[in-house]
C-alpha cells in the first residue's frame, strides 16, 4: 500500500530468507549480534549485511520492492573497535519530495527473526532498539 507498510513486510521478508538460508550453509543457529558461541554458522555484521543486501536485490529484482530500491551497504565507525554495517534501502519518493534511507540490520536477531528496519540516521546515530 505504501513504504510504511512494505518496510513492515521487508522486515520479516529477511528472517524467512535468511532461516531458509541458513539450512543450507550451516547458518541457521546464527545468534545476534557477534556472541561467542563457538559454532562456525556465527555471522559477523559484515556478513549479515551483504547476505541481507543480496536478499533485497533478490526482492527487487523480482519487482516485490515497490516503493524502495536497495543502495549501497553503509558502515559507520564512531570508534574503530566499533564499526558495524548494514544493508540500505532508499524510499523511491516521499510526501516533502526527499528521499529517505533505511539500514535493514539483520546482525542484531538470531537467523530467522525478523531484521531490524530503521530510519539511517537514527542507525547511524546507534539508536537501536531491540
Amino acid at each position: 500500500r505504501n513504504a510504511a507498510k512494505e518496510r513492515e513486510k521487508i522486515a520479516p521478508a529477511i528472517g524467512l530468507l535468511e532461516g531458509i538460508i541458513g539450512k543450507t550453509t550451516g547458518t541457521s543457529a546464527d545468534q545476534p549480534r557477534n556472541q561467542a558461541t563457538g559454532d562456525p554458522g556465527q555471522l559477523d555484521c559484515v556478513a549479515e549485511s551483504r547476505n541481507t543486501q543480496a536478499y533485497l536485490k533478490a526482492l527487487q529484482a523480482r519487482g516485490w520492492l515497490r516503493f524502495h530500491r536497495v543502495v549501497e551497504r553503509v558502515k559507520r565507525a564512531p570508534l574503530f573497535i566499533d564499526t558495524h554495517w548494514t544493508a540500505v534501502i532508499e524510499e523511491k519518493s516521499t510526501a516533502k519530495g526527499k528521499s529517505e534511507r533505511f539500514a535493514v540490520d539483520s546482525w542484531f536477531r538470531a537467523n530467522g527473526e525478523p531484521a531490524v528496519v530503521m530510519p539511517l540516521a537514527d542507525w547511524l546515530a546507534k539508536k537501536e532498539t531491540e
